[in-house]
């Protein structure tokens, strides 16, 4: 079974995508989730939220002061995924359950 990652594609409309992949009958990894509200199977991506709050105390440490080069790296750390489950049916797939638990959000 062949399956796609696609990545955010600018200028696609994230319907004919993803109908075109389910009707392909290909399992389909998105990092927006646009794509799976419109039928895509999945998306995997950063918590952008998050990844702002982090961003925001980082420099709020240089405008108090800090030399930028005392801050620590940070790696991002959290995700979000996101999963159709009607179209993991369409599909003929099983959703492992560990997959499911570990899912934000299930939408149908």
């Amino acid at each position: 079974m062949a399956a796609a990652y696609t990545p955010g594609l600018p200028g696609t409309e994230p319907q004919r995508v993803a109908d075109a992949l389910r009707e392909a009958r290909w399992p389909s990894v998105f990092d927006y989730r646009g794509y799976v509200d419109a039928g895509g199977l999945m998306s995997y991506r950063l918590n952008w939220d998050d990844q702002t709050r982090r961003t925001a105390a980082q420099i709020d440490k240089v405008l108090r002061g800090t030399s930028p080069a005392q801050i620590p790296f940070e790696q991002p750390t959290r995700t979000q995924v996101v999963i159709n489950t009607s179209t993991a049916t369409t599909l003929g797939l099983t959703i492992p359950t560990t997959l499911r638990l570990r899912a934000d959000e299930l939408v149908s």
